[in-house]
């Protein structure tokens, strides 16, 4: 297992869990009527705000510990990366491009409609997460020759 397929599968597993636990609490912030309120924009940049840090925290924390630990299984100590790791990350990051775009644009056409500048907000946010999340599923998939 490369060094790069290591890194996809601790971002797969944290990105669902911490967008998971995100979208859980932005519904019970909008079950409440808190994210339509005038400081609903700022609530919910703070909540992102803390997701990203620790989604960035979580990643390095557990890729470090995940490959020390497979290093310890298998006795692999090779970290380097080749042509193949690059191109499957580029492929991966063609998916958060493309779906990050078209959730901006979705965005503004649902803020053009009437819909809060919130709701915009969050769902260029998620378009990213489910972009990357695609991404990282068809670099895992690519490294695993079902693609």
């Amino acid at each position: 297992m490369s060094q790069e397929e290591k890194c996809t599968i601790v971002s797969i597993i944290v990105n669902l869990i911490v967008n998971g636990m995100l979208a859980s609490k932005l519904f019970g912030l909008w079950s409440d009527g808190t994210l339509l309120g005038p400081s609903g924009v700022m609530i919910w940049a703070k909540s992102t705000l803390w997701a990203m840090g620790i989604t960035i925290v979580a990643t390095i924390v557990l890729t470090v510990l995940f490959i020390i630990i497979m290093a310890i299984i298998t006795g692999d100590t090779d970290f380097r990366t080749d042509e193949r790791d690059r191109l499957f990350t580029n492929r991966g990051n063609m998916f958060v491009m493309v779906a990050g775009g078209a959730g901006f644009v979705a965005a503004m056409i649902m803020m053009a409609m009437g819909f809060a500048p919130v709701f915009g907000f969050i769902f260029v946010f998620y378009a990213y997460a489910i972009g990357d999340l695609i991404g990282n599923l068809h670099k895992f998939a690519s490294y695993r020759g079902l693609i």
